[in-house]
């Protein structure tokens, strides 16, 4: 599949040992690729444009990665997956390109029955599309660059993302962000 991305993205994950981010993440998505490998048994992505080892977790080793790639935080869009995540490639760039074309800020794909699921608006409805929300869960989620820029004081406050969902509702609603869930894809987490 040529994607076909418009945008300039980064897709950022945090790796251990048993990461699955082998199944979905290939180098010719149309995007560069970031991997904080917190573990020494973590596996290698040798196609990351950006890659370091740090024991920690996802927002701390994002910022981490930042200090050492200030380039890092020069891209349109951000993808950040747990690395847990199951999903195909495919999935993977047709979710970008619909939060391309839509404009929106921040969305997440649906959550397949089955997927541990903490809010219920999550689960894959497959007669919705696009679903406004102001909340997804930050587990793989899309934003863009400016809400990146309006959250990044939150982002670098957080430490295993617990409660950065609610804390990136209150800047949708504050901004008036664009934000939906996508009901087209399904992962499972």
């Amino acid at each position: 599949m040529e994607p076909r991305l418009k945008k300039k993205w980064l897709i950022y994950s945090s790796i251990g040992p048993a990461a699955k981010v082998d199944r979905w993440m290939r180098p010719d998505m149309g995007a560069d690729i970031a991997v904080c490998r917190y573990h020494a048994e973590s596996p290698a992505v040798e196609f990351a444009r950006y890659s370091a080892v740090n024991p920690s977790v996802k927002f701390p080793n994002f910022f981490f990665m930042l200090e050492k790639f200030p380039a890092m935080a020069d891209y349109d869009y951000f993808l950040w997956a747990d690395d847990d995540i199951e999903i195909s490639t495919e999935d993977v760039i047709g979710f970008m390109q619909r939060v391309e074309a839509h404009g929106l800020d921040m969305a997440q794909p649906s959550l397949s029955e089955g997927s541990d699921v903490s809010w219920p608006h999550l689960i894959h409805k497959p007669d919705r599309g696009l679903e406004p929300t102001i909340f997804v869960e930050i587990q793989f989620f899309a934003f863009s660059k400016r809400l990146f820029d309006a959250a990044r004081s939150v982002f670098q406050s957080g430490y295993s993302g617990f409660g950065m969902d609610v804390a990136t509702s209150r800047l949708i609603e504050k901004h008036q962000f664009n934000a939906a869930i996508d009901h087209s894809i399904m992962m499972y987490h």
